[in-house]
């Protein structure tokens, strides 16, 4: 539960509403459906313009698909989602189950 409350309060104290929340889940789950095509999956992650934003949900998907977590900790640009991104991946038992 660790690093998803952490990732939904940045979420929350980035001022987020309800309506570019809905659009980032949207976003999110074509980045999903786009592990592992990379190509695909650059041109979708484009679309938001905040990098903080951008970078939670490189996070979450990190997190929830521990097997792509070095790609996509690679397309994180805030020094604090690096450092993140380098917890959960060298930290498996901060990943979320499957």
């Amino acid at each position: 539960m660790g690093i998803i409350y952490t990732i939904s309060t940045l979420i929350f104290m980035g001022g987020c509403t309800d309506a570019s929340t809905k659009d980032v889940d949207k976003l999110q789950s074509q980045l999903a459906d786009k592990l592992g095509m990379w190509e695909d999956f650059d041109q979708i992650i484009k679309q938001e313009p905040d990098p903080q934003k951008k970078d939670i949900m490189l996070l979450k998907l990190a997190v929830q698909n521990p097997k792509y977590g070095p790609e996509l900790c690679q397309r994180t640009t805030t020094e604090t989602a690096k450092e993140k991104c380098r917890q959960v991946v060298g930290r498996p038992h901060l990943r979320k189950a499957k």
